[in-house]
Parts: C-alpha cells; structure tokens; sequence
C-alpha cells in the first residue's frame, strides 16, 4: 500500500512538472495570401536585442498558419519576432502572468516611399554599418546598381532607402538566407571573383506616399491580461502622434534633412514659439499617461508609462523636469517592459541625485542586474559603464570613478564575441583619458596633402570629430569659424576628422560652410577609435608640446573659442 502510494505521489509530480512548461500560440497571415506555412515565430530574451545568442526557442506556423512556441519562464519579458521574407515583420515584448497568451498577426509586404531619391548598400563588406553605406548608381527605371569588392566567397547585403529612414530591403533576388536577428532578411549572394554586382530594382516593393498612408505588420494579444493592457497603453502612446515634433528635431532626432531644414527655415523666436506649442502637446500626454497610470492592474505597463513619462518630460523642459524624471525612475520596478535607453544618465544631473550621488548609482545598477537576463544584462551593465565614464569625465575629470569602472571592467566575462570587444574598447576609452599626450596619426587631407599630428607641434591644435549628417556639428561650424578667425595660423591648427567614407560628399560640404582649416576622412576609423570617439561633435585641444589640455568646460558652443583666449593671444586683443 505504501508502495502504492509513492508511485501515486511521483506520478502527480511529474504531470505537475510537465504542466509547467508554457507556450504562446497563435495565427498568422498575409496581408495579400492569407495563411501560408513558413512563417518564422521567434522568441528572444528582449525585444530591443535580436540576436542569435538571445534567441530563446523557435518555430514556424503549419499550413493553417497556427504556431505554438514554447516559453521556458514565466514572470519574464520576453521579445517576440514573427517575420517571412519580403514581408515587414511584426515584434512585441510579451510578459506571461498564468494563461497562455495568444497572438493573432498580419504581415504586409515590404514597402518603400514613392519619393525614394537615394539607395544605399551595408553589408558584411563594412560590418552593416549605415553610416558608412555606399550609394547605388541609379541606371535607369527602378534599378539601382553598385559593384562591391570582398574577399570572401559569400556575401550578406542589404539595402537602405533615403539613407536616414534605413528602411530594409528583406529579401530580393536571392536564393538563400541568413536572419539578421533584427526583423527582416539579408539577401545573400556569391561570387569566385571577389567582385559583387548588386542590383536593386524599386518595382518589387510595394509603394507608400508618406508615413501616414503606409501600412504597418500588426498584432493583438488575447488570453493574457497583462499584454491586452501593454498594447492599449502603447496604443495611447502611439495617439500622441509624437507631438515631439520640434523637440525631437531640436534634440537630435528625425531625419539629417528635416533637422537641417528645421533649423535653417525657422528663426530663433519662431523656434521658441514652436517649442512654446509643443509643451502644451506635452502637457496633454502627460495627462493621458497619468490617466492610463490610475487604470493600470500590472505593475509592468506602470513601469512602461513611467519611462513614457520620463522620456517626455525630459525632452519638454529638461531643467524643469529632471528631478521629477529621477523620482519616477526610481519608482520603476523592472526596466525590461520599459524602452531601455539609458535616460537616468540625463537624470545625474538633478539635485537629488548629486546630494546622494553614491546612493543614487547603486539603485541604477541595481535596477539594470535585477531586471534583466544573460547577454542582455552583461550588455545594459556594459553601457551604464559607459555612461557613467562619461559622467564622470564631465564632472570630475575622470578622477572619482574611472578607476573603479576599469577594476569592474577588468572582471566581467562575457560567452559574447562582440561583447567581449566592446569591453576591450571601453577599458581602452578607461586608459585613453589618463593619457597626457594625444596619440600620433598620419592622414591626408581633402586637398591629398600628407601630414602627422606631430607636424603641428610647436602649435596648439583643436582637433574636430564631425560629420556632414551630424546637425549639432553643422552648428558648431561657425563657433569653429571665429576661432579661426581669432587666432593665427602660425599659433593654432584646426583638423577637421571626418566620421565619413565619401570624400566628394565631404569636399562639397566644406565649400558650401567654408570651412577653411584642415580636414580629412577617417575611412577606417583608426583615428577615432584611437581618440575613443563614441559620439560627435568631440573637440580636443591640443598644446605646443602635444599634450592634452585639460579644459575646463566641455568644448561646446562659445567655450571653444574662450578656452583658446586662455592660452592664445588673439589677433585683435
């Protein structure tokens, strides 16, 4: 009997076991075919990070285009990806509380604008980085051509459209594919010569007028309360029709043109008054979040409407706002449902977090362990570090926490190849600003003349990371400009590094702002790695002996030109 009843006992646990295992099912289709089979359903620790080694299982749908993808925890974030090539994918962050969520989505076909000017190529051959993308020649109709040289046997490819909208391509005229862990496909093609022609021809995507008449891959959630209540509160978000407008162009985002053009067409009181509407914009969002934050049941849509929150307040009135944002940082439980974009960097700034400055750190970094996973955490730790380095340069000079960032650096581990460059390259940015002499380099200039650094010794030396789609470094020019003008040729040199790969888009540039001191492309980027370039503008002043100075005032705005006078005799005192 006994016996019996342990065999009863064991038998209970395993089924118990076994029924912990969880899923999320759903049905997809297509927009223009219905259901089909194929379709890839991914799951990842975070939807912000889609890459091979986030991958936490898979599947694709049967013929019905049903899935069932198996979660292996419940209580966690997770990303979740379900895309087919030559459709626009569909991702979401899903969280399971105790039923089984299920997803229903509709893939549209991949589209591009209609007002397509320019196409672009990244690929393998330059890491898929867009900022060094290469233009097509348009050859006529809708085809777009480059040739590209790379000395392996098979090469991964994609196509950019407009070059700032970074629109992708998926897949064309391909006969294999690799998943970019991002949303869509590379197309991937070969060659024995080492040469690639690729094509692009613009009639194979479906065509959209503007954004507003676009259509977008869509998704909704059944069967699991808490993802119902996270897409209604992204749907509030979404109303706001980004009414961010002049901020987010002001504060560095939208495309280079609209920036450009923002600031070129509207005067400094017009700006003001722009900036003066939009608040009120902000006010009523702020509302409609703080309505949505006495209806919320879940504390991870609290923690997504916070972090809405800080995001607008902080790009509203910054000065105004920053405590108010720290506050309700703090009272984020779990970043992972939040859009992570590191802003309680913006927040070191505040009285309360100064006053406990030591305190205040801790909660980050313990908020960033506590909330995310694996590679995800190691990553989000990684860039609080580099944040933090930034901090403490700006503040401190780098002479409180660098050191205790480089013996934390010098003990994390990571499985990750990329990561592990990463850290190699923030120790090395550590070393860098303990360094007293700027490091040598040769370079030739936009007139193809060669120089050294140290061919400027006996000079001071204002060396300039820029480049023609940066708008901040675009206004900068004319604070560079009038320290050229103050200052002889014989006591300062101005080197202009660069962040590009076209010298004729550079040279046109230079003429159209006259910029009249030296200046050259960092193809390789062996310059700015070297100088652990991470963001531009990035102004160094160098001594006559080439040593760094040591300013004062990060060199921004008036502070380039009066931190010369400190060591320079004008020409006109």
């Amino acid at each position: 009997m006994r016996l019996l009843y342990l065999i009863f006992t064991f038998a209970m646990f395993t089924v118990g076991f076994a029924e912990n295992v969880f899923y999320i099912s759903g049905k997809v289709k297509l927009s223009d075919l219905e259901y089909t089979e194929g379709i890839e359903v991914r799951l990842y620790n975070d939807v912000e990070r889609e890459r091979e080694e986030d991958l936490i299982s898979q599947t694709v749908t049967d013929i019905d285009g049903d899935y069932m993808v198996e979660v292996p925890f419940i209580n966690t974030t997770y990303g979740i990806h379900i895309s087919y090539p030559n459709y626009e994918s569909f991702r979401d962050k899903v969280k399971i509380i105790d039923e089984e969520p299920f997803l229903n989505a509709t893939l549209v076909p991949a589209a591009v604008s209609d007002t397509v000017l320019v196409v672009s190529l990244v690929g393998d051959f330059n890491k898929f980085n867009w900022k060094n993308s290469v233009e097509m020649t348009h050859v006529g109709n809708s085809i777009y051509q480059v040739e590209i040289a790379y000395d392996k046997p098979q090469m991964r490819y994609q196509f950019l459209f407009d070059t700032e909208h970074h629109s992708y391509s998926n897949t064309i005229n391909s006969d294999s594919y690799e998943y970019d862990h991002g949303g869509d496909y590379y197309s991937v093609t070969s060659s024995k010569t080492g040469i690639y022609k690729i094509s692009a021809d613009l009639d194979k995507f479906t065509k959209y007028h503007n954004q507003e008449n676009k259509e977008n891959s869509t998704g909704k959630w059944s069967n699991n309360p808490l993802s119902e209540e996270y897409t209604k509160t992204k749907q509030i978000v979404e109303e706001m029709n980004l009414v961010l407008k002049a901020s987010i162009l002001i504060y560095g985002r939208g495309s280079v043109e609209d920036r450009r053009s923002f600031f070129r067409n509207y005067s400094d009181d017009e700006i003001e008054e722009i900036i003066a509407k939009t608040k009120i914009s902000f006010e009523e969002s702020e509302k409609s979040i703080d309505d949505m934050l006495k209806q919320s049941l879940y504390q991870s849509t609290i923690d997504y409407l916070l972090n809405q929150k800080i995001y607008l307040s902080l790009l509203s009135d910054y000065e105004k706002n920053i405590a108010e944002s720290w506050s309700n940082f703090k009272q984020i439980s779990n970043l992972s449902f939040t859009s992570y974009n590191g802003s309680y960097y913006m927040m070191m700034n505040s009285s309360e977090f100064r006053e406990n400055e030591e305190e205040s750190l801790e909660i980050v970094e313990r908020k960033i362990r506590s909330s995310y996973r694996g590679l995800q955490r190691e990553r989000n730790i990684l860039d609080y570090y580099r944040k933090l380095l930034d901090y403490d340069q700006a503040v401190y000079k780098g002479e409180k926490y660098s050191a205790m960032i480089l013996e934390k650096m010098n003990l994390m581990e990571s499985s990750s190849e990329s990561l592990k460059e990463e850290i190699e390259q923030l120790k090395y940015s550590i070393n860098f600003y303990s360094m007293k002499i700027a490091p040598d380099f040769d370079f030739t200039d936009i007139e193809n003349k060669t120089y050294k650094l140290s061919d400027f010794k006996g000079k001071f030396v204002l060396l300039d990371f820029w480049s023609t789609w940066c708008v901040p470094c675009e206004m900068e020019i004319k604070n560079i400009k009038k320290a050229r003008e103050m200052f002889d040729e014989d006591k300062l040199a101005i080197i202009g590094v660069a962040w590009e790969t076209d010298s004729a888009t550079v040279i046109k540039f230079a003429e159209e702002h006259e910029k009249n001191w030296i200046i050259t492309l960092d193809y390789d980027h062996s310059i700015i790695e070297k100088y652990a370039v991470t963001g531009i503008p990035h102004l160094f002043l160098i001594d006559k002996e080439g040593k760094f100075v040591n300013t004062e005032k990060i060199l921004r705005g008036e502070n380039i030109y009066k931190e010369l006078e400190k060591h320079i005799i004008p020409v006109k005192e």
